[in-house]
């Protein structure tokens, strides 16, 4: 019975979550891009960074995951995944980059992580910028607290990681 706990991310949120995840159970961690085969795997976690509304490597793992595995996915990122709203958004993402087939049998869960201005590349700089501007131009009465909290942290450091998150997705994993 194999199993294995992979990562995608840009800025290491999404790693130290797999690897927390890997210490806890003793599931073998790795990244995505060294993912080649995953047959013969009874269990597999994804857990990979939201940008854009992508999981980083979720689309090319996916098309991996063997039929009869199970299969958990989990995203990071800033959405608070206690608002149903958000939740609904993140799955209808995660929709997209699996394949239909396997769609229904996985599990998913939302992991808040981490932002950080001063290490992030020029392009993720550009599209918070533009989504900041476009929040900020809403009508105060149509923001949500998501839309406040990333008008509010723009050009800061926030770190929303909590390793408690990852109790659910342990039990899930058995």
């Amino acid at each position: 019975m194999k199993e294995m706990i992979i990562y995608g991310g840009v800025y290491g949120t999404s790693k130290a979550y797999a690897e927390k995840l890997s210490e806890r159970t003793g599931i073998p961690v790795m990244d995505y891009k060294e993912i080649t085969n995953l047959s013969g795997y009874s269990k597999v976690v994804y857990i990979g960074g939201l940008y854009a509304g992508s999981i980083t490597g979720l689309k090319e793992t996916a098309k991996l995951f063997p039929k009869d595995a199970k299969i958990v996915v989990c995203s990071v990122g800033l959405l608070n995944p206690e608002k149903k709203e958000n939740v609904e958004l993140l799955r209808t993402s995660i929709r997209k980059q699996i394949p239909e087939k396997i769609h229904e049998s996985v599990e998913f869960y939302h992991l808040r992580g981490a932002i950080d201005y001063q290490v992030m590349f020029l392009k993720h700089k550009i599209m918070m910028a533009g989504l900041c501007k476009a929040l900020k131009m809403k009508p105060e009465e149509k923001k949500t607290e998501d839309d406040r909290m990333i008008i509010n942290t723009y050009s800061k450091k926030v770190d929303y990681v909590n390793f408690d998150s990852l109790n659910p997705v342990e039990e899930a994993i058995g």
